[in-house]
């Protein structure tokens, strides 16, 4: 499949960015900012296209694994700086998201050996980081990566004046050797101008980036491709405790039914891929809503709703994306026009529109969440049927789903069959008013997810 690697990368970050902000605090696309920082530093440091490109894209990843981390209650401890924010002691959580961030991005399709970059970024020169690594122990990437990371958070890079560029190029100056590693210390001020400054308030960082950053656009292999699609649906499943392993199994359902359909291999891998990253715009809707343990307000509700466009504004900026912005931002449209976000009719939706809805759906109900056992094969089919019937989903889909899945629960439907037929009843969900038919109300909502508890009473 060819790929703007490059601008995959700028693009998802903004997802990353929205995390780090929620965890941390850090401004608006921090991420970039310190993927600035970095291209401005090796400027003079002899450093190959691809070389710089993967020091950038370590620099914006640095942190991609924030919400894993806390979602796993791993042992995150924080040091506190002798330097205030805003009057704020100044905190680094650490060191269990490094270790998560550099494992996660190693299976990215990288040029280059970028090794430790990530792991080590939060390494004081002195040796008093969480690996008690000095200098001249630690790598030109990580170092890099560390200064940069420190200085946005300390300092206001959009707000910042003449007069403070240069205090903070003497907080650094003066911190070399203890906070900073002298040669990234030298790089940022040998490198990083006044008007580099005024350039990046004035053009903003992804302007910024685009034009100094080195293209890398190519063909990637499936496996690198699965890669990447892995890499960015974690960062989406690990931030709720409702989604964990949601978005590749509508990857693997996606790609299933992709050769299902006998569609060649570049459209089932782009359909794979819609699949995985369908849910990306969830990163930017904070979890006080994604995981409110009550009915959400119209406002939360609509919220929530926003995920889908989210990820159809991210996703169509990637040039190439075009149709896997179409597949994975229409997921929650209904045939009926009574979806989201663009309330789309059954005549606006494609056949691939229709099917990864389907498929979210699918895995949504065979999937066991927090608050809610999996559904069975037959119990979801008869769910996604009764949806069919009330023109939310396409029913043509919904029996090849049936049919494709069949061969895998052929002993559970024997039983089905002994069971016998009760009658059914209408249950109407309180949050989005959808109309459920079945012998007893479901788990959670079919449209809107919301728990039993919350959706019917």
């Amino acid at each position: 499949m060819k790929l703007n690697y490059t601008d995959l990368i700028f693009t998802l970050s903004d997802a990353i960015d929205a995390v780090e902000k929620q965890v941390t605090g850090a401004a608006s696309e921090h991420g970039k900012r310190v993927g600035y920082l970095c291209e401005r530093m090796s400027v003079n440091c002899g450093l190959t296209s691809e070389e710089k490109s993967d020091l950038i894209g370590c620099a914006i990843l640095h942190d991609n694994a924030l919400a894993e981390s806390l979602r796993e209650d791993a042992e995150i401890t924080s040091y506190q700086s002798d330097e205030y924010i805003d009057g704020r002691p100044f905190y680094v959580a650490m060191p269990t998201h490094v270790i998560y961030s550099e494992r996660n991005a190693s299976i990215l399709p990288f040029h280059t050996d970028i090794r430790n970059a990530i792991l080590w970024h939060h390494e004081n020169a002195d040796g008093t980081g969480p690996f008690h690594l000095k200098e001249k122990d630690t790598t030109l990437y990580s170092e890099m990566i560390h200064l940069g990371d420190f200085i946005d958070i300390l300092f206001s890079f959009t707000t910042m004046d003449q007069f403070g560029y240069q205090e903070m190029q003497k907080y650094v100056a003066s911190h070399a050797g203890t906070l900073f590693s002298h040669r990234a210390a030298h790089l940022m001020k040998d490198s990083f101008t006044y008007d580099d400054l005024i350039r990046l308030q004035q053009k903003g960082v992804q302007a910024c980036l685009k034009e100094s950053v080195p293209e890398i656009i190519g063909e990637y292999r499936d496996d690198e491709i699965r890669n990447i699609a892995m890499f960015f649906s974690g960062i989406v499943d690990y931030k709720s405790s409702f989604t964990k392993d949601h978005s590749m199994g509508v990857a693997n359902k996606a790609y299933t039914m992709a050769k299902y359909y006998r569609w060649d291999n570049d459209k089932s891998i782009r359909f794979y891929l819609a699949g995985a990253l369908h849910d990306i715009g969830k990163l930017m809707v904070p979890n006080t809503i994604l995981e409110k343990p009550a009915k959400l307000s119209t406002e939360e509700f609509n919220a929530m709703k926003d995920h889908a466009a989210a990820t159809y504004r991210m996703l169509s900026r990637i040039p190439g994306f075009e149709e896997i912005a179409e597949w994975a931002g229409n997921h929650h449209e209904k045939l009926d026009g009574t979806g989201y976000s663009r309330g789309l009719k059954a005549e606006d939706l494609t056949f691939e529109d229709r099917l990864m809805g389907c498929l979210d759906i699918y895995q949504a109900l065979t999937e066991k969440r927090p608050y809610k056992q999996k559904y069975s094969y037959a119990q979801s089919i008869d769910i996604m049927r009764s949806m069919a019937e009330a023109n939310k989903i396409d029913g043509g889909i919904v029996e090849d789903i049936r049919r494709a899945y069949a061969g895998d629960h052929l002993e559970e439907l024997k039983e089905a069959e002994k069971q016998p037929q009760e009658k059914m009843k209408q249950f109407r969900c309180d949050v989005c008013g959808f109309v459920y038919w079945g012998v007893e109300a479901p788990e959670s909502c079919p449209i809107c997810d919301s728990p039993k508890e919350i959706a019917y009473h």
